[in-house]
């Protein structure tokens, strides 16, 4: 089920505002069948970027946006986990323009990393340790960050990162998508839910033991969209109104995501593809929100 339809009033296809004061962007770094993730969080004097995509989409996806959208500085440059579509972008953005004051990210162990080549090697995480020193740029563990704060109206917070130590004894795991970090964007009444690439195993346990927690206006879909994410019962339990789903075309289509859709018809959640979409962006105003697609789909 995919929908162009805008929040509340919001009807008729408008481009894209190049200023917001309170704003969200999903980026498409997306390309034929290879997904990634990327979201770039704004207002008038702060910005941060949670996930990087992958690197092959840096140079000429990721940072052209940021340019194009004026951002110099980034706050904060998020990753939420240690998966190349997360984070491949990070050496090229560290080595752009751009000015990053700090990194926060909290790399798998070798024994992990060893257990889920291709999605991360070694390297790479080690070249981001490198050119985060080159530059200058303080390179946080994840569980260092706790939220930004763009105005008392607009924050961003973390609601869970687990290690690897904690997720074994949970019995979860080794599994690097669970080490990501889930997160709340608050607006004044309203949420977004970040769910990085959040499996079956920890979701279940999460909205057991937290079953109100994760209430949101907006989710932003784990996993891609794709087999393997959060149990069926965490996306009810979000109540969720709409999806930003950061798939490609191609792979959207396949049945790797039917149960997406199936939720999503179930819940009569609006769903933006930016595989299909394009660049989605969420502008956060007075009396709410809007949802503005780069690209209009009809069917």
């Amino acid at each position: 089920m995919i929908s162009s339809i805008f929040y509340g009033c919001w009807e008729a296809q408008a481009p894209v505002p190049e200023k917001q004061h309170f704003r969200w962007d999903m980026i498409n770094v997306n390309g034929g069948t290879m997904q990634g993730d990327a979201h770039l969080i704004t207002s008038s004097k702060h910005a941060i970027l949670v996930d990087t995509g992958e690197k092959q989409y840096a140079k000429d996806v990721l940072i052209p946006f940021l340019q194009k959208q004026g951002i110099e500085k980034l706050d904060a440059v998020i990753i939420t986990h240690s998966h190349f579509d997360h984070y491949g972008g990070l050496v090229d953005l560290l080595h752009s323009p751009i000015e990053i004051k700090h990194i926060y990210m909290r790399p798998a162990s070798k024994e992990w990393i060893k257990r889920e080549w291709p999605g991360v090697r070694q390297e790479t995480i080690d070249a981001i340790k490198k050119s985060a020193k080159q530059k200058n740029v303080p390179l946080s563990d994840i569980n260092d960050f706790t939220r930004f704060e763009f105005d008392k109206d607009f924050i961003f917070e973390k609601l869970f990162a687990y290690s690897e130590n904690e997720l074994l004894k949970m019995g979860i795991g080794p599994d690097i998508n669970e080490m990501s970090l889930i997160a709340r964007l608050n607006y004044k009444n309203h949420r977004v839910l970040f769910t990085g690439d959040l499996n079956r195993k920890l979701s279940d346990f999460l909205v057991e033991k937290y079953p109100a927690r994760f209430h949101c206006d907006i989710l932003k879909f784990p996993h891609h969209g794709t087999e393997g994410f959060a149990s069926d019962k965490f996306i009810h339990a979000t109540q969720a109104k709409y999806f930003l789903v950061p798939c490609p075309e191609p792979l959207w289509k396949t049945n790797r995501c039917d149960r997406t859709r199936k939720i999503g018809k179930q819940m009569n959640a609006e769903i933006y593809v930016n595989g299909t979409h394009g660049h989605v962006a969420v502008l956060f105003e007075e009396n709410g929100f809007k949802i503005l697609p780069e690209k209009e789909v009809t069917n």
